[in-house]
């Protein structure tokens, strides 16, 4: 007798149909028992197609609950089969992107490239940079990310394509900046934004600089142009700083 959809469902997605979801990710019910939340790795490597949202919501829940060295020790890893370092990144960016937050219809490396985008500071602290525990300045970081997906699947980029937007913005984003400076005098909040920049930009350098030299000795092309870009505008906008802190000296 040929098995009912639901019964198909339940075997092959076993213990995840006990949480809610969607195709962008899952909530995971409070308080698990460890062993539950193991059976749900091992389930997310049986359902690879599932994806990374999964993963990563499923490993995210397990670090935030049982700790990260009890979540990302080998028995768990090995149930969900995928490298530890997918694993790391899969929960990354699900932890930067909440489960309500995710656009349907978007790949897992759409929300990968918005996932390290910066808030841009609520009203109070858009001079200065946005402040780490300002809940204002996290729904603006947020805000922000929706505003890139909503945008990417309005005009149906791909991942490439929303990743050379983002970066055609952030460009022009200094740019302007540096444009604004020019006859303008000395102000604290202007020199407060400036400094805000560079560490931005360095932070995204320094992102980059990771795995440049392969195991193997070689390098990188592909990290090599990432990192070339983030150096780029890392020195506008530390050009726009010197400038800034030649004028006021």
């Amino acid at each position: 007798m040929a098995e009912t959809g639901t019964e198909l469902i339940e075997r092959v997605f076993d213990s995840l149909t006990q949480e809610r979801g969607s195709a962008v990710g899952l909530d995971l019910q409070p308080d698990l028992p460890f062993d539950d939340w193991k059976q749900r790795c091992a389930a997310v490597g049986t359902v690879r197609s599932f994806g990374p949202f999964a993963l990563g919501d499923v490993f995210r829940y397990g670090a935030a609950t049982y700790g990260e060295k009890r979540a990302f020790a080998d028995g768990p890893v090995r149930l969900a089969d995928h490298t530890p370092a997918f694993i790391h990144k899969c929960a990354e960016v699900c932890g930067r992107i909440p489960h309500d937050r995710r656009k349907l219809g978007l790949s897992f490396e759409h929300h990968v490239a918005v996932a390290k985008l910066k808030s841009p500071g609520c009203s109070s602290h858009q001079a200065v940079g946005p402040e780490a525990d300002c809940a204002h300045c996290e729904l603006a970081r947020l805000d922000e990310i929706g505003d890139w997906l909503t945008k990417a699947s309005n005009k149906k980029w791909t991942a490439k394509e929303l990743k050379d937007q983002l970066a055609d913005h952030r460009s022009t984003t200094v740019r302007e900046h540096q444009r604004s400076l020019d006859g303008a005098e000395f102000d604290a909040e202007g020199f407060k934004g400036a400094v805000n920049l560079v560490k931005h930009f360095l932070s995204a350098s320094r992102d980059q600089l990771s795995g440049l030299i392969t195991p193997k000795g070689k390098l990188d092309r592909t990290k090599a142009k990432r990192m070339l870009d983030k150096a780029i505008e890392l020195q506008v906008a530390l050009n726009d700083l010197i400038e800034r802190t030649k004028g006021s000296l």
